[in-house]
């Protein structure tokens, strides 16, 4: 199954915004996200170690691709934690070189940039693999931004897999808090995977009656992601979701599947998954299949949540 978007939510809601940089800690003004160039790798990016794209599908390309990526939702007010996990594909295509590029950094809401263009940025990190070589290379490039610092977290690492490095984004925007963060700290077992198994069927039954359902089984995610640009609910549901759930957008649930799924912990510990993710859909337009990006928390009461 190969998803329709790997990311959800993150693009359309960029033409919210003025043209200028009136107030820079307006997520409403602003939009904060990455700049990214992958060729004969596969990257797993974590923004506190919560997958940026489907944990069954890492982003990745044979060959030299880039975009840039919005990502106000992702992140919180204050240090937010990112990685970068980088396994080179096992071949690649004569000519093409093995390579992850990200560069954070934040620029206008209504703007529409190319990739590593001539603007402002917190961080610009690069990964090479050489030819022949056994490990790869990071090389990192500091600048700063008045309300995004970024520094190393930790030492690279390197396994028989891949590469990975580590940074600390220090995040001045008036960006909601991640409700999950405050969620307990859970331990996978037979018990937990039957309780998630519930709260995704649950979930299932309320999408899969129609984009009503959906809206108001989502509702707590929904919210916090209207926030984090700046919106309001309303404004967030129009622009990102009825395009590819609404009535006429053609796509339908697939029944509830868990035949291939497993628990996973992300998070730190405090977010749980069963991964491949349950809630698949089907766009007739585009002819692709995708699943909706989904993980639970369980607050202090042990009451599980959707996160948000």
């Amino acid at each position: 199954m190969k998803p329709i978007f790997k990311l959800l939510f993150t693009v359309l809601i960029s033409t919210i915004g003025g043209s200028t940089m009136a107030n820079e800690r307006d997520p409403a003004q602003t939009a904060l996200g990455m700049d990214i160039s992958l060729s004969g790798v596969q990257l797993d990016l974590r923004v506190n170690d919560v997958p940026i794209a489907d944990p069954s599908f890492p982003l990745g390309a044979d060959g030299p691709f880039s975009t840039t990526m919005t990502l106000n939702s992702a992140f919180a007010s204050g240090e937010n934690s990112v990685t970068l996990s980088v396994v080179p594909n096992a071949e690649v295509s004569p000519g093409w070189d093995q390579h992850a590029h990200a560069r954070f950094g934040y620029w206008p809401a209504a703007d529409f940039p190319m990739p590593f263009d001539d603007r402002a940025f917190a961080i610009d990190v690069q990964y090479r693999l050489e030819t022949d070589a056994t490990e790869g290379e990071f090389s990192v490039t500091y600048a700063a931004q008045e309300y995004l610092t970024a520094s190393q977290a930790g030492d690279i690492a390197s396994t028989d897999e891949g590469d990975m490095f580590g940074l600390t984004l220090d995040i001045g925007l008036n960006l909601p808090p991640l409700a999950w963060m405050q969620g307990q700290l859970l331990t996978p077992d037979a018990k937990m995977q039957r309780e998630l198994v519930e709260q995704y069927a649950k979930l299932h039954a309320h999408i899969a009656q129609g984009f009503d359902g959906m809206n108001e089984a989502l509702a707590p995610y929904f919210t916090r992601q209207a926030a984090a640009f700046g919106v309001s609910l309303e404004q967030f549901i129009e622009l990102n979701v009825r395009p590819m759930f609404g009535p006429e957008s053609g796509t339908e649930f697939l029944p509830f599947d868990i035949s291939k799924s497993e628990l996973r912990l992300y998070g730190n510990g405090r977010l749980a998954a069963l991964v491949p993710m349950p809630l698949t859909y089907r766009n007739e337009a585009y002819g692709e299949e995708g699943a909706l990006l989904i993980y639970f928390w369980k607050d202090q009461t042990g009451q599980w949540q959707i996160i948000h």
